[in-house]
């Protein structure tokens, strides 16, 4: 899966970010406002793999 292949914008500034696919599909999502919103972290696995999302997009967040 390619980062850009994980970032899925389901909304106007609301993106689901998949972190990992296997059995489960594990994901984050992003509210790219004006604070910009984390909702839910994944787990410490997937981390890497969050900030690599977070980076493409340019966005860091600033709640969780």
């Amino acid at each position: 899966m390619t980062v850009d292949d994980a970032i899925t914008e389901v909304a106007p500034d609301v993106y689901d970010l998949t972190l990992e696919r296997g059995a489960a599909r594990y994901r984050a999502f992003l509210v790219d406002g004006a604070d910009p919103t984390l909702v839910d972290c994944g787990f410490d696995r997937t981390t890497d793999a969050l900030f690599d999302r977070l980076d493409a997009l340019d966005v860091t967040p600033e709640r969780l």
